[in-house]
């Protein structure tokens, strides 16, 4: 497979994907987002010849259409984790707790305190 087709198919994926920098395609058109398995799809094409093509998401973007930019950022937006009501926005970091001074007393401690009164 050229790199010309590559890319080509990697553009389709790119829109659907917002989150890959990177993906892999083999010789017969079977795209990978790692590289391992790519090279073990590869493998089993052709063990003596192992070939695909690597397509990073910036190369890749230089070459979209605006409708392929369009729908990599409603992909992007989908794909982003929404807030929920129950979560809450920490502006600063919280203060670490502060030990006690005083140690917590304990049912012995009272009986005791009690007996020397």
């Amino acid at each position: 497979m050229e790199k010309k087709e590559a890319v080509k198919i990697a553009k389709e994926f790119f829109t659907h994907y917002p989150k890959s920098d990177a993906l892999f395609v083999t010789k017969d058109g079977q795209v990978f987002f790692t590289e391992n398995d790519a090279t073990n799809h590869a493998r089993s094409l052709d063990p003596k010849k192992i070939e695909f093509e690597t397509v990073l998401r910036g190369f890749v973007e230089d070459e979209l259409t605006d409708e392929q930019k369009a729908a990599a950022e409603v992909a992007k937006k989908e794909a982003a984790p929404k807030k929920t009501a129950n979560e809450k926005t920490v502006s600063k970091k919280a203060a670490p707790e502060k030990a006690p001074t005083e140690l917590p007393k304990t049912k012995a401690a009272d009986k005791e305190a009690a007996g020397n009164k």
